[in-house]
């Protein structure tokens, strides 16, 4: 009886340690999920304007070293402020403002690359919707008073989720039957009890016992808009060491096949699938001479306009297929069959008009051949009558007449033609054309009026003026991948000439970048 009382004591005990011990795991591991938090969070400390102000902040990423940490935007309130990730008064890691969202008050800090941080993990970004009324939620930040910044230092803050409130489209979490938030908490990170980071902390509101939170869906699209990287709730984080999956390499798209050139020097090609664009290579001569950019949607390209420009040789020509995203770009196609263009006049091909002109010079030389013969032998006939009726004549020379001097008349000078610049970036200038022809672009060697290279909007070879001077009119031929509009709106087709007056106007990408057809 005694034995058996024993081993029910020791059963006993053993079955309360262990109890024990599940019940201790569990509060463990909670409190552990909540503690790693902490090893995201970071002190900022800004001096500027006569203050000094202390922060907490989170860093973004998803492996060491990280460059980015969120926080809100009172940290840079005053005017060039010196900011610093602060961990002690002897280690400071300096960082400057990479973007700020004013309506939402965040601010994304970027660090030094010479002082990145490395012993942080990252967090994952939740939204609203990971979050119920009555649930836990933890503050994390530095009070104001601590000495150091490490991840010991920290203080978590526990509340209770009242409710959402939205003021000026913010979404703010309002928590209560919990510690007030420190002063140097806020811009740290608002967990729900998985230590998904669904907010940031703002503000109390002293004796009500009532905290705030603010939602952080502006900072998560933020930052997909920048392309940083980032955790979302759910994703599991890279571990220091761990190798990240190499992004897919981009397949190159296939090369364009064979190009055709009519007699009319239209050039014709197959479409490329994925294609995002084409880019068409004139040589003339075997010289590559002009490089033109068109859209997805075209297969087929006049280079009539160039001919009229580089003139009479053989011409060729290649596509490439243009990509972009998961493509490269393609080959350079074959060349195309060879176009001949001869210089003609008056639209006559020069080797007839040789031709023709040869067979009127021989007829006209016979013909003076003809007449000088019949001539002599009349003014031969003529002398020996009248050697036989009179003595020779005596022939006195006949004085010159005086030379006046050339009168030299002065052509009237013609109206120049050019363009001025009504908005944008040549307003106010008037700019000539040259022999009649002036090239808009970003390429310097193709465009006499050239716009810096960070104005991508506008292409190499965006659009041709011409003046015609029979018939008194500007031609606007449109080669660009954003095109060329008329004030109407109307877009120019690309490759197709269209006439204009003097006076009329035009924009190129941008309604800013306005233009006017002047003469004189």
């Amino acid at each position: 009886m005694k034995k058996n009382l024993i081993s029910f004591r020791v059963i006993l005990g053993l079955m309360v340690f262990l109890f024990i011990m599940i019940t201790c795991s569990g509060s463990v591991f909670a409190q552990t999920s909540i503690d790693d938090v902490s090893k995201s969070v970071v002190r900022i400390q800004e001096t500027g304007g006569g203050r000094l102000v202390n922060r907490t902040g989170f860093v973004l990423g998803i492996e060491p070293p990280f460059q980015y940490v969120a926080t809100t935007d009172d940290i840079v309130s005053v005017v060039n402020p010196v900011l610093n990730i602060w961990r002690s008064r002897d280690d400071l890691y300096p960082c400057t403002v990479y973007f700020r969202l004013q309506a939402s008050g965040i601010v994304v800090l970027r660090l030094d690359p010479d002082h990145q941080l490395h012993p942080y993990e990252p967090l994952a970004l939740g939204t609203s919707s990971m979050i119920s009324q009555g649930d836990d939620m933890f503050a994390i930040g530095y009070p104001l008073n601590v000495l150091t910044a490490r991840n010991t230092d920290t203080s978590v803050t526990k509340s209770v989720f009242s409710r959402p409130r939205t003021v000026g489209g913010i979404l703010f979490y309002l928590m209560a039957e919990g510690s007030l938030i420190n002063r140097g908490m806020e811009g740290g990170p608002l967990v729900n009890k998985d230590g998904v980071v669904i907010g940031m902390n703002v503000f109390n509101a002293g004796g009500s016992g009532i905290s705030g939170g603010l939602d952080i869906e502006a900072l998560i699209d933020a930052l997909e808009g920048r392309n940083i990287d980032f955790i979302e709730a759910g994703e599991t984080p890279v571990q220091p060491g761990e190798a990240t999956p190499p992004p897919p390499e981009p397949k190159p798209l296939p090369q364009v096949t064979s190009p055709q050139l009519t007699a009319e020097g239209i050039l014709s090609w197959d479409a490329v699938s994925d294609a995002q664009s084409y880019e068409i290579a004139l040589f003339r001569d075997g010289q590559l001479v002009d490089s033109v950019p068109l859209g997805a949607e075209y297969t087929s390209f006049s280079i009539s306009n160039a001919i009229d420009t580089h003139g009479p040789g053989s011409y060729t020509a290649q596509v490439k297929a243009i990509g972009g995203g998961e493509f490269l770009d393609g080959s350079p196609s074959p060349s195309s069959n060879v176009l001949v263009e001869k210089k003609s006049i008056f639209g006559i091909d020069p080797l007839i008009l040789g031709i023709g002109g040869g067979a009127l010079l021989l007829i006209v030389l016979a013909v003076v051949l003809i007449t000088m013969n019949s001539k002599k032998a009349a003014l031969a006939v003529s002398a020996a009558a009248a050697a036989q009726r009179a003595p020779a004549p005596v022939t006195q020379a006949k004085p010159k007449p005086p030379v006046s001097a050339p009168v030299t008349k002065a052509k009237p000078s013609l109206p120049r033609a050019g363009i001025k610049g009504i908005s944008g970036q040549f307003a106010g200038q008037t700019i000539e054309l040259v022999d009649n022809q002036l090239v808009i672009g970003r390429d310097p060697r193709m465009a006499q009026l050239v716009y810096p290279q960070s104005n991508e909007e506008i292409s190499r070879k965006h659009v041709t003026i011409r003046f015609d001077e029979r018939t008194n009119k500007f031609i606007l031929e449109d080669s660009s991948s954003n095109g060329t509009f008329l004030s109407s709106n109307q877009k120019l087709e690309s490759g197709k000439p269209y006439y204009l007056n003097a006076g009329d106007r035009f924009y190129i990408a941008d309604p800013k970048e306005v233009y006017e057809l002047k003469m004189g």
